[in-house]
């Protein structure tokens, strides 16, 4: 996909396949945003993933991913968001 994320990271995913936790409430690009972290139940491809969603639509605006031992791996930033027929999907370009 020319990035560093999988197409496991761009899929849908099952909620009821994470533990969700509400750290705290910042600002990111100047959006007051929910910081949640995501833990799965099964741990295949993350330890955890830390989400930062806009608290005016809902949408993420970032994302850190954190490998199978708990290390840093990667992040997302997605701060364009674009309506696609209708639905408002955030965008990493």
């Amino acid at each position: 996909m020319g990035t560093e994320l999988t197409f496991f990271d761009m899929g849908s995913q099952d909620i009821n396949d994470y533990n969700f936790t509400l750290l705290k409430e910042e600002s990111v690009n100047n959006e007051l945003c929910y910081v949640i972290k995501a833990v799965p139940k099964k741990i295949e491809f993350y330890n955890d993933i830390t989400i930062w969603i806009r608290k005016t639509n809902y949408i993420p605006i970032k994302a850190v991913f954190y490998d199978t031992k708990g290390q840093y791996l990667k992040q997302g930033l997605f701060m364009n968001v674009k309506n696609v027929q209708g639905i408002k999907h955030a965008h990493s370009y």
